[in-house]
């Protein structure tokens, strides 16, 4: 039964892989789901299965926790196509929604298309380096706008960062300035770790500054 499975021919829509889960596809639709769980697989291997067949196990094995559902995108609306018959057939229609990239929002629809050699350079590793340069331009803009380092003429609105951290601590209040911030804000986005790894990297520099002003320090 298990090779009659894999040797059938593949059709215009994705099939449910029930009858033919391997073990090793089975060990990622059942892992755990305190963190990312990332796949990564060659053409035909079944990475996009598998991920569906995740959704519909953790929503069986969490649904409270997964009460307002699960979103899976995919990249162009040929394959959301090619995989809607999946869900149904496993019971989980209603509570998991597949969508395009140029679909996420309701009543909005890409229809510009870069061409190919804007795509190419878009999907390059090079892009890899602009990205971390944006993520740590948007943290880095707030500071300066307030510190009139940025000139705009038109009204968009702009992120500011706090220019004031208090806290009670000790029996006493203590504050963080805006220029004690900004040496925070800086020494936290030094390095190449990526931003969303920094989080505990500035409550440590937060809590030593902290530290520092209260009696204790």
């Amino acid at each position: 039964a298990l090779m009659a499975a894999l040797g059938q021919a593949r059709g215009h829509t994705m099939r449910d892989i029930v009858s033919s889960i391997q073990a090793e596809q089975d060990l990622v639709i059942r892992a755990p789901a305190a963190s990312i769980t990332y796949v990564e697989g060659g053409p035909g291997t079944g990475k996009t299965a598998v991920a569906l067949h995740r959704a519909a196990y953790l929503l069986y094995q969490d649904r409270r926790r997964y009460a307002g559902g699960i979103l899976i995108v995919s990249p162009t609306p040929l394959l959301v196509a090619y995989t809607e018959g999946v869900l149904p057939s496993l019971g989980e229609e209603g509570q998991v929604a597949i969508r395009a990239i140029g679909s996420l929002v309701d009543g909005v629809t890409a229809t510009l298309y870069d061409s190919p050699s804007v795509a190419r350079a878009k999907g390059s590793y090079r892009m890899l380096k602009v990205l971390r340069k944006a993520a740590r331009g948007a943290l880095e803009l707030g500071a300066a706008v307030r510190a009139g380092q940025e000139e705009d003429d038109d009204d968009t609105p702009r992120p500011v960062d706090p220019t004031r951290l208090r806290v009670v601590a000790f029996g006493r209040r203590l504050e963080l300035e805006a220029a004690e911030l900004d040496r925070i804000r800086h020494a936290a986005l030094g390095g190449t770790a990526p931003v969303d790894l920094l989080r505990p990297r500035a409550r440590k520099l937060l809590l030593d500054a902290l530290w520092q002003k209260s009696d204790a320090g």
